[in-house]
């Protein structure tokens, strides 16, 4: 019990501070659009978001779709209550994870490795998913979590398979994870006692395993296809489209880069180095490793490595390799294995930390701009919105719905990309990048705020002033 309360102890001081961040306008705005947009009920709004996936963006997530229909109805547009719910995944999943861990291993202490390093792993990086509310991946480390945690206790087949295939239609990363958990479920390994050599009653009969066997290959091909299918609908240009671009280069430089970054994620390999010296792990466990982490990299290369919270799942594999270790050291070995841990530990939740606290006052410098321009702009008013069209299309269209959902009324909302020339008159003139100077006739106001982070090198917190202008025009 000792460790599971630390565990949890950690989670609850990282994640916390995210209580009183407001929404952000990156993915956060899909939360306020029942305000802003009219719709004709749950039903024709969850088929609308997920023909919407399939064909313009080129992905295929139906459970997803369900919690961008239903939180906002359940929630509204109340962001403690949305980052309440956050918290609250993250310490459901960091409590199954630790059983997992302690149950496959034989360890708490090693159940404490495979939950904090999958829920701290160093931003920037997979922890985004615990405090922004954009990533879906909390749902599917859910039920992905509560799936492995049958799988390891050997109970309810039934329940392990919707589990799974609740996971697996969250997102493209989960589909992926098929083939590791049929290994899993099916290889030698999990008919002794998991990742260890004690011998196990088979825990169903052959007949079900063969038949469940077949179920888990049905709902890899049929998500397989349904991402094919929004991927050919969609364009090679889409979302989608370019994340199945992958060459072997991308592929090659990717593997490379993460050379350094995936250690920084596994408490440095260090336990799993040193449990190499006593013990080799079972083929089997070499297998399913690779089978978990290989098709996460031919994914996600073209997105750059381990960067975002794509990863997440991929995530796991590296903490159960550490896990493991934990579970194999004995004596001084052990001690030095759980100081390394606990060295990591402690610099992963000041990065993280940091992060959440950074990231709650990004979102409060854009609401306060929304609040600006919907304090200026009237009915027959235009708002405009200078953005760089690459990268901040989605928040410039977010920033609108933002201002409407404040009580801010315009006549028309135009995106103005500075390299098509002089900026359009408008009654707000808002700069999501770098501002020109101030305009003859208009008042500039700034929403501003200070990233602050600790530096190990001065042993002191640096604080990076930032922030959003707002050109009013004179009255």
């Amino acid at each position: 019990m000792k460790w599971l309360a630390a565990t949890l102890l950690v989670v609850a001081v990282v994640y916390t501070p995210q209580l009183g961040t407001p929404f952000e306008l990156q993915d956060d705005h899909r939360i306020i659009a029942p305000l802003v947009k009219p719709h004709t009920g749950a039903l024709s709004m969850y088929v609308g978001e997920l023909r919407s996936d399939m064909e313009n963006v080129g992905r295929f997530r139906p459970v997803n779709q369900v919690f961008d229909v239903i939180g906002p109805v359940v929630l509204g547009p109340r962001p403690l209550l949305w980052h309440l719910v956050s918290l609250l995944l993250a310490m459901s999943v960091a409590a199954l994870l630790f059983h997992v861990g302690k149950t496959a291993f034989a360890s708490p202490a090693a159940g404490a490795v495979l939950a904090l390093v999958t829920l701290l792993a160093p931003d920037p990086g997979p922890t985004s998913t615990w405090y922004r509310l954009g990533p879906k991946e909390a749902w599917g480390m859910l039920f992905l979590a509560a799936a492995l945690a049958l799988i390891v206790a050997r109970r309810n087949e039934v329940l392990t398979f919707v589990l799974v295939a609740l996971a697996v239609y969250s997102k493209e990363s989960f589909l992926l994870l098929v083939p590791a958990i049929t290994l899993l479920r099916g290889c030698e390994a999990i008919q002794r006692a998991p990742f260890s050599g004690e011998k196990r009653p088979s825990a169903s009969p052959r007949l079900l395993r063969d038949v469940s066997t077949f179920a888990y290959a049905a709902l890899f091909a049929i998500g397989t296809i349904a991402l094919v299918v929004a991927v050919n609908t969609a364009g090679a240009q889409s979302y989608g489209g370019q994340s199945l671009r992958m060459t072997p280069m991308d592929l090659l430089g990717v593997l490379g880069n993460d050379i350094l970054r995936a250690p920084k994620l596994a408490v440095w390999f260090i336990p799993f180095l040193l449990a190499l010296r006593y013990r080799r792990p079972a083929p089997t466990s070499v297998l399913i490793f690779l089978a978990w982490v290989v098709p996460q990299y031919a994914l996600h290369a073209t997105r750059g490595g381990f960067w975002d919270h794509y990863w997440l799942p991929c995530v796991v594999a590296f903490a159960a390799a550490n896990a493991w270790g934990i579970s194999v050291l004995r004596g001084k070995m052990r001690a030095v294995a759980l100081v390394v841990f606990a060295l990591w530990t402690v610099n992963a939740m000041r990065i993280d930390v940091t992060a959440v606290r950074n990231h709650r006052e990004k979102a409060r410098v854009q609401q306060e701009a929304v609040r600006i321009a919907a304090e200026h702009v009237r009915t027959e008013d235009d708002l405009v919105i200078v953005h760089d069209p690459s990268t901040q299309s989605e928040i410039a269209l977010a920033f609108a719905d933002f201002v409407r959902a404040r009580g801010g009324r315009y006549r028309r909302a135009i995106l103005h990309d500075p390299n098509d020339g002089p900026v359009r008159d408008g009654a707000v003139i808002v700069h999501l990048r770098e501002p020109a100077p101030p305009r003859a006739g208009y008042e500039r106001r700034d929403a501003s705020g200070r990233r602050e982070y600790l530096s190990l090198c001065q042993w002191e917190w640096v604080s990076i002033p930032f922030g959003l202008q707002v050109d009013v025009k004179s009255k």
